[in-house]
């Protein structure tokens, strides 16, 4: 089971590259053709909008995998080893707590959104808007589960005591 979630986060992170890479095209593609033939894609700024909002919540929960989201190691390497620990425990703490509320609210919009089919007609009018925002619960509950299934680094552990 474990080597199938890899293989989600790995496919999330993947669609995440293929948005960005699209977003190079489409924005340079614009560019290119208001410059030369003083035409407009309406599409390409909503797009592209959307696709960040995409990219972040599919990429997430691979980034916390592979160890690339940040955190201030600047104060934490003048931390003792317990405190380390604390510091990891409050941090996972946190983004657990943030995962739970964001695909609490983030399923009710979307729910309200594929109940009222709502459409952004500033931006796509042909694109319900539920499936942008199906995107934030999803990408919260790959997140939240990397967050549980992590395991903290045994060099990160307090030192066992010697009072015995």
């Amino acid at each position: 089971m474990s080597r199938l979630f890899d293989r989600l986060l790995d496919w999330s992170a993947f669609g995440a590259c293929v948005l960005l890479v699209l977003q190079v095209v489409s924005v340079t593609a614009e560019v290119l053709l208001r410059l030369f033939f003083d035409v407009s894609l309406s599409w390409v700024t909503a797009a592209n909008e959307w696709s960040l909002l995409l990219i972040a919540f599919l990429g997430a929960a691979w980034l916390e995998r592979e160890g690339g989201h940040t955190k201030d190691d600047s104060v934490i390497e003048h931390l003792d080893p317990g405190m380390r620990v604390w510091s990891d425990r409050l941090g996972r703490g946190l983004g657990v707590g943030i995962c739970l509320l964001l695909i609490w609210y983030g399923g009710r919009a979307t729910i309200e959104k594929v109940a009222s089919w709502e459409f952004d007609y500033f931006k796509m009018r042909e694109v319900p808007v539920f499936w942008v925002y199906a995107f934030i619960p999803l990408g919260c509950l790959l997140w939240l589960i990397q967050l549980l299934r992590k395991r903290p680094k045994k060099a990160d552990a307090p030192p066992a005591s010697d009072a015995g």
